[in-house]
């Protein structure tokens, strides 16, 4: 699979969460980096912490 290549923004914990809530993001597991979901090229860690908009490839 494809690294991911470049980080456009990371967003806030508040924006994470919003984003989840309507749908515009899903949860994926970045202890192993494999992608259970990907929604309009935003990315989620499991424990919400960390969320990133990536510009290029999708998923490790």
């Amino acid at each position: 699979m494809d690294k991911i290549d470049k980080i456009k923004s990371i967003l806030s914990d508040e924006e994470a969460q919003e984003m989840v809530k309507k749908g515009e993001a899903k949860v994926i597991d970045d202890s192993k980096g494999e992608l259970i979901e990907r929604v309009n090229k935003t990315i989620i860690s499991k424990d919400g912490r960390l969320l990133l908009r990536e510009v290029n490839r999708e998923v490790l």
